[in-house]
């Protein structure tokens, strides 16, 4: 909710990797992709790194997690460090 007003529409993944926007915290991602790479050619990949890293990637169509709704308490830095 910290930076809904300003997170991208695209290249979010460098957008979290800001300095002003980390301040020196970690992200944390779930473990599942909930994205979806459509092309095999884009403005920061080629063939040969989309079929290395993103092919083998599945992705489930019909996913409704909710993570708002999940215990996400394991996720405190005093659970993980």
């Amino acid at each position: 909710l910290e930076i809904s007003n300003i997170f991208p529409e695209d290249h979010w993944d460098h957008f979290m990797r800001i300095d002003t926007v980390t301040q020196g915290r970690e992200c944390l991602f779930p473990d599942v992709s909930r994205n979806y790479n459509i092309g095999e050619r884009g403005s920061t990949m080629d063939q040969a790194w989309y079929n290395q890293y993103l092919r083998p990637m599945q992705f489930e169509p019909h996913s409704n997690v909710s993570f708002r709704q999940l215990d996400l308490s394991y996720l405190h830095p005093e659970k993980y460090e």
